[in-house]
């Protein structure tokens, strides 16, 4: 309450003149939303997508909303009510689109309040399509063959939905009947190299057989003759370093890459992939459907970043961890890194579909009892486990709607496995709604000794 005096040049009457006044504050809350509309974009029917959603109280005392109100069925808000947002506040919410057929669906979300600017409304936007489905063929893969060789056979993948799928395919065998199981082997190694300088080969060899993974170690020196299949299949894994140029690097690593293909196992160590002064392989070997890593030049010492949590890492000591490395910072496709030296060049990487390993060391650098010798016994242990009879050609796929592709699958190798019955599965991950774990496909391998034929159906 008060007065308000107003002066005047009137003849009569007093003068200020006097009026009693009085008002009275009256506080209220006021909410606001930063945007207009809300848009999901695109959801798959029988799918829900959830975006949060601000509110807040720009007011000077809480607001109360005891309801949210949309016009379609297929909107609505994920909140506790009732809600209250205090005086200067927020409080998010969630906004959730559920449809159920595809379609454009718009609407008007409205939310009453005791504010005093109730109600206010914001819009909703969705789009709904056709979920994913992926369809497979055949429904199990069997190959009867002679032992040492194999046979292809083509695993149909399709999709018949509305949005696009990804398929991550996965080779699993079992245990023979009789077997030890699943674990690492004892593996006869050929170490595969173009050294000069003898004891560079003896000192790490003599430190290699030291290996509970190695049961025989052979070297061969590919300064002047490279190795031909026949003889590579001699040997489990073969052990692959430079230093000096090939007698033919080409022909080498095509010989190496045959090998891989008939079920062979190699370790590329640091300058067998490089491009430094002609040290590196040649040919396929060299290509992303073998090496993790592309070639590279010489890269600067590296002290030990960090490890991957992978196998062949474990026990590996990274105080002491430094070598001169290549220049190699990307694995290629779905190769797995194995960790990183300080200097961003990879320690190694790992090919996910076949048994190709790159250690990024030289063979003689350090003391070769605790940190080379360890990492390459990991790897020897890693390949040992490696399944080859079962192989697939691709390890991911994208797929449109409609779309389809035929994967080979590789039933057999030229190392074995031994005569009679082996059984193992794919597992097919894949993104589709209601996927409650991996698609499981039957595989079975029947090898007959005495068969002359490379493999019938």
């Amino acid at each position: 309450q008060g007065v308000v005096e107003f002066a005047h040049d009137a003849a009569e009457g007093p003068n200020p003149l006097q009026e009693p006044v009085s008002f009275r504050i009256t506080s209220t809350g006021r909410l606001a939303i930063a945007q207009d509309s809300i848009d999901f974009g695109s959801a798959w029917t029988g799918g829900s997508e959830r975006i949060p959603l601000r509110i807040g109280n720009t007011g000077t005392v809480p607001v109360r909303i005891s309801s949210f109100q949309t016009g379609l069925p297929t909107f609505s808000v994920e909140a506790a009510l009732p809600l209250e947002i205090p005086a200067f506040s927020n409080a998010v919410v969630h906004a959730v689109y559920t449809p159920s057929a595809k379609g454009t669906d718009s609407t008007d979300l409205v939310i009453p309040s005791d504010a005093g600017n109730d109600p206010i409304e914001i819009t909703l936007i969705g789009k709904a399509t056709a979920p994913p489905a992926l369809s497979f063929s055949p429904e199990r893969l069997e190959a009867t063959v002679a032992q040492g060789q194999s046979a292809t056979r083509t695993l149909t993948l399709r999709n018949d939905g509305g949005d696009s799928i990804q398929a991550t395919l996965r080779p699993v065998t079992d245990a023979d009947p009789g077997s030890p199981g699943s674990g690492p082997v004892k593996m006869n190694v050929l170490y595969l190299q173009t050294l000069t300088e003898p004891g560079y080969i003896t000192d790490f060899m003599w430190n290699l057989r030291s290996l509970e993974d190695v049961s025989e170690l052979t070297p061969y020196s590919a300064l002047d003759s490279t190795p031909t299949l026949e003889y590579l299949k001699r040997f489990d894994v073969v052990l692959v370093a430079a230093v000096n140029e090939w007698a033919d690097p080409v022909a080498a690593g095509d010989a190496l890459a045959d090998y891989v293909d008939a079920g062979g196992k190699v370790c590329l160590m640091h300058a067998s992939l490089s491009t430094f002064s002609g040290r590196g392989l040649g040919g396929r070997i060299t290509t992303p459907e073998y090496a993790p890593v592309a070639p590279g030049g010489n890269g600067s010492t590296g002290y030990f970043g960090s490890a991957e949590d992978h196998p062949i890492m474990k026990g590996i000591t990274p105080e002491v961890f430094s070598f001169a490395v290549m220049a190699a910072t990307e694995v290629r496709g779905s190769a797995i890194s194995l960790g990183r030296y300080d200097n961003g060049n990879l320690i190694g990487a790992v090919n996910s579909i076949k048994p190709v390993v790159f250690i990024n060391i030289h063979p003689w650098d350090g003391d070769h009892s605790w940190q080379t010798i360890p990492l390459l016994g990991n790897v020897f242990a890693h390949l040992s486990e490696f399944n080859t009879w079962l192989r697939s050609q691709s390890v991911s796929v994208a797929l449109a709607p409609g779309e389809e592709i035929g994967i080979p699958i590789t039933l057999g190798q030229a190392f074995g496995p031994g005569a009679g019955t082996h059984t193992g599965r794919l597992e097919i991950a894949e993104n589709s709604p209601g996927s409650s774990g991996p698609i499981l496909i039957p595989a079975s391998l029947t090898v007959e000794a005495g068969l002359s034929q490379s493999g019938r159906n």
